[in-house]
């Protein structure tokens, strides 16, 4: 009996410290703060290191940011200062650890993140940012790009270079790689291939294929950013005949997905086996990944067309929020490239409340990585980040004509 007893004092213990851990990677709170002319009334929602804010004030303006933190607290806002100048109107929040603060504006009932205010020059926000300055608080736009420097005809911006980040460029016949410590180039192929379909990043190691290689069997190259050596597997199982005409779905857990399009199968390669896998019967179970969760597709519905993991999806309601036909998904936002150049991040929470990143009338390419955004405009190639705003990377008239699976981002 006295074992029993103890046995349910011991359950109940794991079932009180798994809830206690659960609560803390997940909560809703709401919560007032008060200045002299003001009270704010705060809705809090934390998931996972993320947090999002919706703040009202006394004239009932509706203010929407959010925060990457992993403080793991409820009522994280310590202090709210309000700015505003004409019909621009901005609160600053001071966080409990004072580690990191910004502008959030509104304006006509949209919400401005500072650095399109900044891009656009907008008036008012120079005049708020002119009050900033004097009351001796900062804001991500008070960071400056430098000076560009020239790089094998490329204009670097090397200030930009974040620590821990490193940009690729396909420059035909290999890699311009650049980070923080180093800008270097690396030859991979003997010959120039202009379309790069066949290169890809899966982690920190380059993978492309020589297509004019005689090998009977499908070789993967591979080439390591960080340790900058490469390395080479052949496939030597004999029932992947994988044909040459192949496309890459995109990268999952650590797995390249492929398809093989003369037999329609498809296959993964894991770069820390070694081993190319094939995942499909040929009739049903085919993968497509979006928002990093994986969904099983027929045949027939696969092959409607090439399939990528893009994360981009229909949704009529955002579409007609935003005037967009370019949307997609990844944890807890929506992303929406309007007609008219805007470019929006939407918390799942809060749809009709966007929050309106920057602009730009054509964007050629972009993918998104966390909330880092990463995109080719012109023959610029632009790096949208948390904490530094809009950056410009690099230069180079190459990207104004070839574009596509150029440029990509890996974080250390």
């Amino acid at each position: 009996m006295k074992k029993r007893y103890i046995l349910y004092i011991v359950i109940i213990i794991i079932v009180l410290f798994i809830l206690f851990f659960n609560k803390r990677d997940s909560h809703i709170t709401s919560y007032i703060i008060k200045d002299k002319n003001n009270n704010y009334y705060v809705r809090e929602y934390y998931n996972n290191d993320s947090y999002y804010f919706i703040v009202r004030d006394n004239n009932k303006n509706r203010y929407s940011f959010n925060l990457n933190s992993n403080l793991k607290k409820d009522k994280v806002i310590k202090k709210i200062n309000k700015y505003s100048d004409g019909d621009l109107l901005c609160i600053y929040p001071t966080y409990i650890d004072n580690t990191y603060n910004d502008l959030h504006c509104i304006k006509d009932n949209t919400n401005y993140n500072s650095s399109y205010l900044k891009q656009s020059n907008d008036s008012n926000y120079l005049e708020i940012a002119k009050k900033l300055k004097k009351d001796k608080l900062k804001t991500i736009n008070d960071y400056s790009n430098g000076t560009a420097t020239n790089y094998k005809n490329i204009k670097v911006y090397k200030k930009n270079l974040l620590n821990n980040y490193y940009f690729t460029m396909w420059n035909y016949s290999g890699l311009n790689i650049f980070n923080k410590d180093k800008i270097k180039s690396v030859k991979l192929l003997d010959y120039d291939q202009y379309d790069n379909k066949l290169g890809i990043l899966l982690d920190n190691y380059y993978v492309y294929i020589d297509t004019e290689n005689r090998e009977k069997k499908l070789k993967f190259n591979y080439y390591d950013i960080i340790k900058e050596n490469k390395d080479e597997i052949i496939d030597k199982n004999n029932k992947h005949n994988i044909s040459i005409n192949l496309y890459y779905n995109g990268v999952h857990n650590n797995l390249l997905y492929f398809i093989d399009k003369k037999s329609k199968l498809q296959y993964t390669f894991s770069i820390d086996k070694k081993k190319v896998t094939k995942i499909t019967d040929g009739v049903d179970s085919y993968v497509l990944v979006r928002d990093n969760k994986i969904e099983l597709l027929n045949k027939s519905i696969f092959f409607e067309k090439e399939r990528y993991f893009d994360n981009k999806i229909d949704n009529k309601k955002i579409a007609k929020l935003y005037k967009s036909k370019d949307i997609r998904i990844l944890g807890n936002y929506y992303y929406a490239y309007s007609n008219n150049g805007d470019f929006y991040r939407i918390n799942k929470k809060d749809l009709e409340h966007g929050e309106l990143l920057f602009n730009f009338n054509k964007i050629s390419t972009y993918k998104i990585d966390d909330l880092d955004i990463l995109m080719v405009v012109g023959d610029t190639l632009y790096l949208y980040n948390e904490e530094y705003g809009l950056l410009p990377i690099l230069v180079s008239e190459e990207l104004e004509y070839n574009y596509k699976n150029i440029c990509d981002l890996y974080k250390k």
